[in-house]
């Protein structure tokens, strides 16, 4: 640890600055490639070589592809990811890191200035999850520098859209990856986690007669209405699948393990007439005991039941968006269990939300943790930023792991 310190004192300006520099490249999707040039500067010199692949066709048709208008990927487009040797049986580490970010807001409009000061940086994707890249660039440079690089082959998966359904890791994964286990980088606040909620975006268009406002009668039965009577009956909803979460170890401690929320409301076409349209978009969570198909299923009868005994009443759902399955994953496997080891952390647990986990857990049948610096409640915020200092511990917790010995496929 004491030669870690006196190796960061002497690079941490520099680590700030190439972050800062990573934030600077406006990567929201679908420009992710917009970062291709200063990857190649940055992981070059440290033994990794950027290879593009095609997107495999399986992806087109596949059904837990997030659809346009949400994705931009098209034909053309093409996978990165960044290769670096191993040592023979020294296994194989493939570590996911999304590239994209999510839109700058109106508080935030100039998040691709970055700012180093007060030992942050601020600027969009510093925590999610440009610094975590960043993070484990430099543990490799560290370990190269101590005389212990890391025994086992690394692949870093630098996808697409993971802000927008996940459609660049699926890519990946149906591409194919021949890995011992995964790292899913994200801004975890340093926790480890072996899983995670799922997550399905769901649009509810209700429908009713529309007539003059002061023709109506009897019991509220606009659109408008019953939207307002939709969301009351989500909550609830909501509430039984928190239930359920009481018979999942992996998903304890958490008070909100799932969440359902209506991000939007549009209704009505005249202030002086019965609205006959409503919509309502939103995400619903859900845990692997539910499953994806469980969860629209759950969402379908609860929605159709608010408008069963309203004549002229009705509700269609769509999925618009994301279509995140969940993952349960094994917090025992040595892997997980050395990262938390190396964190000081107890048991491992399942996160509740939802990220690229699933498709390297699931699709590829990977052993896979998810960990990382910075906090979740700073991703997506206006204002956006990393502390160094977590920054410098997610390194040394890394270096701990890689550079020893204690999960399958490393070097003793």
């Amino acid at each position: 640890m004491e030669r870690l310190n006196g190796w960061w004192c002497a690079e941490r300006d520099r680590i700030a600055r190439t972050l800062a520099d990573f934030v600077r490249i406006d990567t929201t999707a679908p420009n992710e490639p917009a970062a291709i040039p200063f990857l190649q500067r940055y992981l070059g010199p440290l033994g990794f070589t950027l290879v593009e692949r095609p997107i495999p066709d399986l992806f087109w048709s596949h059904p837990e592809r997030c659809p346009p208008p949400l994705s931009r990927l098209t034909y053309g487009r093409t996978l990165l990811r960044a290769h670096r040797p191993g040592r023979a049986g020294g296994g194989h580490l493939a570590v996911n890191c999304h590239l994209d970010v999510v839109p700058l807001t109106e508080g935030f409009g100039d998040g691709f200035q970055p700012v180093v000061a007060g030992g942050r940086v601020t600027g969009r994707g510093a925590a999610d999850t440009k610094g975590n890249l960043v993070m484990m660039a430099e543990t490799v440079r560290f370990l190269d520098h101590a005389g212990r690089p890391p025994g086992c082959e690394l692949t870093l998966d630098l996808v697409a859209e993971e802000e927008t359904g996940g459609n660049g890791a699926l890519a990946s994964a149906l591409a194919g990856l021949d890995a011992d286990c995964a790292l899913v980088l994200e801004p975890t606040g340093l926790e480890v986690f072996c899983g995670h909620r799922g997550c399905v975006t769901f649009e509810a268009r209700f429908s009713a007669h529309a007539t003059h406002m002061g023709s109506a009668s009897g019991p509220p039965t606009s659109a408008i209405d019953l939207a307002i009577l939709g969301i009351a009956a989500l909550r609830r909803l909501e509430t039984r699948m928190i239930a359920d979460a009481a018979g999942d170890p992996l998903f304890e401690g958490w008070s909100r393990p799932l969440q359902i929320n209506v991000g939007r409301i549009e209704g009505g076409e005249w202030h002086g007439s019965v609205p006959a349209r409503c919509r309502i978009v939103g995400n619903c969570g859900f845990l692997p005991c539910h499953g994806l198909d469980g969860a629209r299923s759950m969402l379908e009868e609860t929605l159709a039941a608010v408008v069963a005994d309203v004549p002229g009443a009705g509700v269609e759902l769509r999925w618009p968006g994301l279509r995140n399955e969940a993952l349960a994953g094994d917090p025992a496997h040595p892997f997980a269990a050395a990262l938390a080891a190396a964190a000081g952390q107890g048991p491992i647990r399942a996160w509740n939300v939802s990220c690229d986990g699933r498709h390297y857990g699931r699709t590829l049948g990977l052993p896979t943790a998810i960990f990382g610096c910075g906090r979740l409640d700073q991703a997506h915020a206006e204002g956006e930023t990393l502390d160094l200092a977590d920054l410098a511990r997610g390194i040394a917790i890394l270096a701990d792991v890689l550079g020893g010995a204690g999960w399958r496929g490393r070097p003793a």
